[in-house]
């Protein structure tokens, strides 16, 4: 919070101080124990535990500069795509320009202003009823009239300061909307890939299981099944079937997310796009409580947003205070061939004595909209700390499952084989090792979608701790765009 000339009353700032001040005792606290950082290596002797945290600077740690996530470059073709024609960017991108454009009219209060005038007039005097001639009286007028603001208590400096704490805020809040579209496309590509997939698979388990319910009616009528199997054999696949629209449907949803967030009709991105899951890597982004108010886009939005609002506070305080103005005037007559010329300078203060209360009502307003942004900005800090933790928990869960489903589907594979070979070997019929294809079949789609979680977790999380994605233009990035074009113009 920066200092002011005239003091707003001395509790009320007290209070804003104590709010900030708790903020980053919260965030700071916690001794040894760093929140959400990995540590490099735990000792554990008589002494007690011994913990070492990465040094601040390497590569897995923020200070300064966020971690960039690379991303193929398909996926890669529809961020920039999005970025160039997404309406909720263009919108920001407005507010933005519009930010910038009031910053410059007040800044331009601050210049002196001249104004240009000229005039001329004739005129023709004579009298009908006598013979004498009528006289005609030309006058030409020039003036120059020259004003100069003079901001002795600031009043102009403070509401400029504010009108560029609000150009800050919305920059932060454009490149948090870029943010939020870059996470959406990718995990708009993630939901349909993953259900590009799940058809592949679902076509695969019904295959299967078609077969095991031949084989099933086929024991029946030797008398080696009963009524039952054929049944649950029938329930099977009528459930396979019965997903196969809904995952059309999905995937359909999740490519019409892709066309609304590039601000195109839905059917825009073509079906074939995205059937494998994009490479997300796992970038390591490990950014402290205190330090989300630097690195998240929407953090400094609303920090900007408390620097606008103190500086309206302070620009209503002083205008209770005189305003000056210094005016200047020139202005030259000719008329009938004779020049005058007037030239006069003015000093002007402007006090209100009496407005009904008027101004300290102003005052108390932007006293409490102060007060407002400061408890929204707490807020939302603890908010988007929960959030961290929260994505910090759910992908650390599902590298877990992940790697126990990867364990579980080698499991079921060698469990294939060995029915595979007690099959050839006639120790027992072909009905086990389709039970051991399905349940390899099951895992493959456990892992599918264990898979896909696990990349919209590592999306969510790098950019809810303010990670940067990657747009940079790549030659392979080039083509897969040029192509898209000839097949977009049939050239």
């Amino acid at each position: 919070m920066k200092k002011r000339l005239i003091k707003s009353r001395p509790k009320q700032r007290l209070l804003l101080f104590a709010s900030l001040y708790t903020l980053s005792a919260c965030a700071s606290s916690g001794g040894d124990s760093k929140p959400w950082e990995v540590p490099t290596s735990v000792t554990n002797d008589r002494q007690g535990t011994e913990v070492t945290y990465p040094a601040k600077g390497n590569g897995n740690y923020i200070v300064e500069t966020p971690v960039v996530l690379d991303v193929p470059p398909e996926t890669k073709l529809h961020l920039l795509t999005a970025l160039k024609h997404n309406p909720a960017i263009k919108i920001a991108q407005s507010r933005q320009s519009e930010a910038i454009a009031n910053k410059d009219n007040l800044d331009a209060g601050f210049m002196p202003q001249v104004d240009i005038g000229a005039r001329t007039s004739r005129s023709r005097n004579g009298n009908e009823d006598t013979t004498s001639a009528a006289s005609t009286r030309q006058v030409t007028k020039g003036s120059v009239d020259l004003r100069i603001p003079i901001d002795v208590f600031g009043q102009r400096s403070a509401a400029s300061e504010a009108a560029g704490y609000l150009v800050l805020q919305t920059t932060a809040d454009l490149e948090d909307t870029r943010l939020g579209v870059m996470r959406d496309v990718l995990v708009s590509a993630i939901d349909a890939a993953e259900q590009s997939q799940l058809q592949i698979l679902n076509a695969r388990q019904l295959e299967t299981n078609r077969t095991s319910e031949k084989l099933t009616k086929l024991r029946y009528t030797k008398g080696r099944a009963n009524i039952v199997d054929v049944l649950q054999q029938k329930d099977l696949v009528a459930s396979l079937k019965q997903e196969a629209p809904a995952l059309q449907v999905g995937r359909r949803n999740a490519l019409d997310a892709l066309s609304l967030l590039a601000g195109k009709m839905p059917g825009s991105v073509e079906m074939e796009s995205f059937k494998e899951l994009p490479a997300i890597p796992d970038t390591q982004v490990y950014v402290s409580p205190y330090g989300l108010l630097n690195s998240r886009p929407d953090m400094r939005a609303l920090k900007a947003g408390l620097d606008a609002a103190d500086s309206r506070l302070a620009a209503a305080i002083r205008n209770r205070l005189p305003s000056f103005e210094f005016s200047s005037s020139a202005v030259a007559t000719l008329a009938s061939g004779d020049m005058s010329s007037v030239i006069s300078g003015t000093l002007s203060a402007v006090f209100t004595l009496f407005d009904g209360g008027a101004k300290k009502a102003a005052i108390r307003a932007e006293r409490a909209a102060l007060a407002e942004r400061g408890a929204v900005y707490i807020q939302a800090w603890l908010s988007a700390v929960v959030e961290v933790d929260g994505l910090l928990a759910e992908k650390k869960r599902r590298a877990v499952e992940y790697d126990l489903a990867v364990a579980r589907l080698d499991n079921a594979r060698k469990l294939h084989s060995a029915a595979e070979r007690r099959y050839r070997l006639g120790a027992s019929d072909y009905l086990p090792v389709l039970s051991a294809k399905r349940t390899i079949e099951q895992q493959e789609r456990s892992l599918l979608s264990l898979r896909a979680s696990l990349m919209r977790a590592r999306v969510r999380l790098h950019t809810a701790m303010g990670g940067e994605i990657g747009t940079t233009t790549t030659a392979e990035t080039v083509l897969l765009s040029a192509n898209a074009e000839t097949t977009a113009t049939g050239i």
